[in-house]
């Protein structure tokens, strides 16, 4: 429903493609089309700036979606995407399980779905073993912080310790 609510604010020849990403890319004959796809885009929720954190983030679906996830990744990542600037990270990974479909890659944090918690990882992927456990219902509240390692360099220029 989205789509045709931002499509029926164009003009009618618009060309619309899906990426390997996940997502569309849509070119309007004209221009000055451009301000309106954007502002119709955002209203109906869309991301359409390049630099959003959440663009840093890689989720599987999770549960309930995924009969493997214990733990609601969507939410989780979405929740924790904003705070990535805080200390510097440039990818999060939010896993609901160890198997990592999302991103087969390192991550500078990663989430996975253990239980009822979230395993903490530093620079790694989802099946390497948790540094610690956090509470789902305790991730929104708990320090960025808490759940990074940082390194040396970064605590110097922070202030902080390591």
């Amino acid at each position: 429903m989205a789509l045709a609510a931002v499509m029926r604010g164009l003009a009618p020849a618009q060309l619309v493609r899906m990426t390997p990403w996940r997502a569309l890319r849509i070119v309007p004959d004209d221009v000055s089309d451009l301000a309106t796809l954007a502002a119709t885009a955002a209203i109906a929720g869309w991301i359409t700036d390049a630099e959003t954190p959440v663009l840093r983030v890689d989720a599987c679906p999770g549960a309930p979606a995924c009969r493997s996830a214990t733990l609601d990744t969507r939410a989780a990542a979405l929740a924790l995407a904003p705070r990535l600037a805080e200390l510097g990270l440039g990818s999060l990974h939010v896993s609901g399980c160890a198997k990592g479909c999302a991103r087969s890659a390192p991550a500078d944090l990663v989430l996975v779905g253990c239980g009822d918690a979230w395993g903490v990882i530093s620079k790694g992927r989802a099946g390497d073993a948790p540094s610690r456990l956090v509470a789902a219902d305790d991730l929104a509240g708990t320090p960025l912080s808490a759940l990074c390692f940082v390194s040396n360099a970064a605590a110097a220029n922070s202030g902080g310790a390591p």
